[in-house]
C-alpha cells in the first residue's frame, strides 16, 4: 500500500484447524488438491493419500510400483493400513498385473493390516504355486482380508492364497466362484494345514468346500465369531451347519441369515445351536417374506436349542406381523417372550426384533405404534430390565392417507448389519 502503510497480514490458520480440514476430506481428488495448496498442507495430505491405497487398473498398479521404488516416496508406504484392489474397471488387463501383484507389492505393503480384493478372476495361475504363496506371505501385517466377487480356477488356488497370509485373523468372503470343487482326498491331504488361524469369519454365497476345508484345519478352533449369509445352495447350508457343530463350543458371536424354508428346516433339525454353549451374541435372521413359513414356531424351536449354560447377552431375531381383521397379531410373539424368560436367558441385556410388515397399516397406526406393540408383547423381557428394540421393515405400497404420517419407506431388503462392512465410500483411484 502507499503513504507508508504496510500491507495487511493474512491471518495464519492454526495447525489444528488445517489438519481437521484435511481429515474431513473423503475423496482422493480433494486430498490431491489439498497437497497443492501450500507446503504446510503436504504432510497431512500425503498421510491420508497413503493411509488407504486403491488399485483399480494396470495404470494405477504401475504408478504405485514406481512410487514404491522411489527413495523419497518409499517411506510413506509405512503409514498404509488399508489396501483395496479391484478389477471391475480394468477386467481385460487383469492378467497383466494380478498374477505378479503379490510379488511386487508384498514388501512395500508388508505393514498393511486390511486387504480387500474384489472383481478379480484369478484363472489358472501363470506362476508356480509356491511363488504365488511367497508373494502373499510378505503381507506379514495383514490381519483382515476381504474377497468379493472373485473367481478361482480350482479350490487349490483359493486355499493357497488364503493360507499364505501368516497372521490373517479376520476373513470376509462374498460371492466367490470356484470352477471346480475339491475331492475328499484333497481335503484329507490338507487336513493338517496350520493356516489360516482365523478368529472371525463372514461369508455370503460361497462354495460348500470352504466350510469342509476349514472344519479340518486344526487352528479353526480359535474361531470365536462366525457370520453366515447362506445362499440357496443346500450343500452350502449343510456344510455350514457341520462347521457350527464342530466349532460351536468356541463361538462367542454367531450370526446366521437363512434364505428359504428348506434351510430353516435343515438348520432346526441339525441341532447345531445346541453345541454353542458359550454364545454371548446371537443373530437369527429368518426368511420372513415367505408367507407360508410359520416364522414364530421355527424361531421358538431354534431358541429352545440354546444351552442352559448359555451366557447370551445380545439377541437379534427376525419376525413378521400380520393383520387379522383390524387387529395386528402381536400375540404371536407371546411364546417367544415366554421362552426368553427362561433361566437359559438370564444374562440377556439387549433384544432386537426385526419386524417385517406386509400389510397396509390401519388408520391412525404409525411405525411408532408398531414398535410399542412389539415391546408390549415382550413385556416379560421389559420387566426384567432387558432393553428391547424394534426395527420395522415395511413391504407394501404407500397408503393414501399421507397426512396421517403412515407412509413408511420400503427398506425390506437387508443383510445382517455389521460394524466392519468394508466400503470404498466413494473414494477415487489415481496415480501417486
Amino acid at each position: 500500500m502507499t503513504n507508508g502503510q504496510s500491507s495487511p497480514v493474512v491471518p495464519k490458520l492454526p495447525h489444528e484447524l488445517m489438519d481437521r480440514i484435511i481429515d474431513l476430506c473423503d475423496l482422493r481428488s480433494t486430498l490431491y488438491s489439498c497437497s497443492l495448496v501450500c507446503r504446510a498442507w503436504v504432510p497431512r495430505s500425503q498421510f491420508h493419500l497413503f493411509k488407504v491405497m486403491l488399485i483399480g487398473s494396470l495404470r494405477e498398479f504401475k504408478s504405485i510400483v514406481r512410487a514404491a521404488e522411489t527413495p523419497h516416496l518409499r517411506p510413506l508406504f509405512a503409514v498404509t493400513s488399508s489396501l483395496d484392489i479391484t478389477g471391475y474397471s480394468d477386467y481385460a488387463n487383469q492378467r497383466k498385473w494380478i498374477q505378479t501383484m503379490a510379488l511386487r507389492l508384498g514388501e512395500p505393503f508388508s505393514g498393511v493390516t486390511s486387504l480387500s480384493m474384489s472383481g478379480i478372476d484369478w484363472g489358472s495361475p501363470t506362476l508356480p504355486p509356491n511363488v504365488l504363496a511367497t508373494g502373499f506371505a510378505s503381507f506379514t501385517g495383514t490381519v483382515k482380508m476381504v474377497l468379493s466377487d472373485c473367481k478361482f480356477s480350482t479350490f487349490g488356488v483359493f486355499r493357497r492364497i488364503i493360507s499364505a497370509f501368516p497372521n490373517l485373523r479376520e476373513l470376509h468372503l462374498y460371492h466367490l466362484k470356484i470352477r471346480s470343487n475339491p475331492s475328499p482326498q484333497f481335503l484329507e491331504a490338507v487336513a493338517g494345514s496350520p493356516r489360516p488361524r482365523l478368529e472371525s469369519l463372514t461369508t455370503i454365497d460361497v462354495c460348500y468346500a470352504l466350510y469342509d476345508w476349514l472344519s479340518v484345519t486344526p487352528s479353526i478352533r480359535a474361531l470365536h465369531r462366525l457370520e453366515l449369509n447362506t445362499a440357496t445352495d443346500q450343500m452350502e447350508s449343510e456344510a455350514s451347519q457341520r462347521m457350527i457343530s464342530l466349532v460351536g463350543e468356541h463361538l462367542k458371536d454367531l450370526r446366521v441369515k437363512l434364505t428359504n424354508e428348506n434351510q430353516v428346516k435343515s438348520f432346526c433339525s441339525s441341532l447345531c445351536l445346541t453345541k454353542c454353549a458359550d454364545l454371548e451374541i446371537l443373530h437369527l435372521i429368518l426368511p420372513t417374506g415367505i408367507d407360508t413359513l410359520d416364522i414364530h414356531s421355527y424361531l421358538a424351536a431354534l431358541l429352545s436349542q440354546i444351552s442352559p449354560s448359555s451366557r447370551l447377552q445380545h439377541l437379534v431375531f427376525s419376525t413378521r406381523l400380520n393383520l387379522e381383521g383390524d387387529t395386528i397379531d402381536y400375540y404371536r410373539l407371546g411364546p417367544v417372550d415366554k421362552l426368553l424368560s427362561h433361566s437359559h436367558f438370564r444374562n440377556l441385556c439387549l433384544v432386537c426384533a426385526e419386524v417385517l410388515v406386509k400389510f397396509n397399516l390401519p388408520l391412525g397406526v404409525t411405525e411408532l405404534h408398531l414398535q410399542q406393540g412389539v415391546e408390549n408383547a415382550l413385556s416379560d423381557l421389559v420387566n426384567r430390565n432387558v432393553t428391547v428394540r424394534c426395527l420395522v421393515f415395511p413391504e407394501y405400497e404407500d397408503q393414501s392417507s399421507e397426512d396421517e404420517g403412515n407412509v413408511l419407506e420400503d427398506n425390506a431388503s437387508r443383510t445382517i448389519a455389521m460394524p466392519d462392512d468394508v466400503e470404498r465410500d466413494g473414494q477415487e483411484g489415481g496415480e501417486i
